[in-house]
């Protein structure tokens, strides 16, 4: 399973269930509240961010674990209406030396 890590000590899942993250068993209350925290930075036209969310939060992390996760999903985010901005092509990426080697003549 692929993951995001937050911290060195949490992680999100990154899979087909997180999208039903609520519904699913599989998420320990420190890995909900990350969600929960994800989903309403994200959802900004959703208004301020409830202070009963935040009380959660605050009970799984400490405020410099809440800043990094708010910084990784504004990170995500940002990433993610660049790319749908300029329509770039997502899955093609491939770094400088393997694009050498796959225009190196044998």
């Amino acid at each position: 399973m692929r993951t995001i890590w937050l911290t060195s000590r949490s992680f999100v899942p990154s899979s087909p269930l997180s999208v039903a993250w609520r519904e699913a068993p599989i998420y320990s209350a420190r890995e909900g509240a990350a969600l929960a925290w994800t989903e309403a930075v994200t959802r900004v036209t959703d208004g301020p961010i409830a202070d009963a969310l935040y009380e959660e939060v605050r009970r799984h992390f400490s405020g410099k674990e809440i800043a990094d996760l708010t910084l990784v999903v504004i990170a995500i985010n940002g990433w993610n209406r660049l790319a749908m901005s300029f329509q770039a092509p997502v899955g093609n990426y491939r770094p400088r030396a393997a694009r050498e080697r796959a225009t190196a003549a044998p």
